[in-house]
């Protein structure tokens, strides 16, 4: 039997074309694929424990503020000219309620092993997109071993982007305990 060498070969190249280009698809599932968490932090951010069941690292000079929540746990910390916030428990915010403020982006990511979002914006108090510079994650499912699902919302305000940057790098660091 003669075969077309010629042929066999184009033939090759379009299979070897399209398996490559169905293994590199960001179709369907692929697109859905969460970005997970690499960041490793300054060895001068010290770790802080929370009372309500996670730890994170922050820079130098991050202080606890004593603050009491009402149906869910909650934290809040100074960190240079950030305010930093968190909740944690049933109604925590999902910071959706931010998509028109100016600037704002959300990120799917997988921090700690769960799936989240980053989000950052500008809040814009006075219409003119000059307000502060925020940044948040939010877990929608932080435990697995409950028909309640436990939520998460990290959320601060910086006074600049550079403050919203390092917000966006701690919140890389939540580590929940299991």
């Amino acid at each position: 039997m003669k075969i077309n060498v010629q042929r066999f070969a184009c033939l090759a190249v379009l299979l070897g074309l399209w398996s490559c280009s169905e293994s590199e698809s960001t179709t369907g599932d692929d697109a859905n694929q969460k970005m997970t968490s690499e960041f490793e932090p300054p060895a001068d951010w010290a770790s802080f424990a929370t009372k309500c069941s996670f730890s994170f690292r922050a820079p130098p000079g991050t202080v606890e503020e004593s603050v009491q929540g009402i149906d869910s746990c909650v934290t809040h910390y100074t960190v240079g000219e950030c305010n930093l916030s968190g909740d944690y428990g049933g109604y925590s915010d999902s910071l959706t309620g931010n998509v028109n403020q100016p600037e704002y982006t959300n990120e799917p990511i997988r921090i700690d092993g769960r799936d989240a979002t980053l989000v950052r914006f500008r809040t814009d108090t006075d219409g003119n997109g000059d307000g502060s510079f925020a940044a948040g994650v939010h877990f929608t499912r932080v435990t697995s071993d409950s028909d309640f699902a436990v939520k998460f919302t990290f959320y601060a305000s910086c006074d600049s982007a550079a403050g919203q940057a390092t917000m966006l790098d701690l919140f890389k660091t939540v580590d929940f305990d299991d």
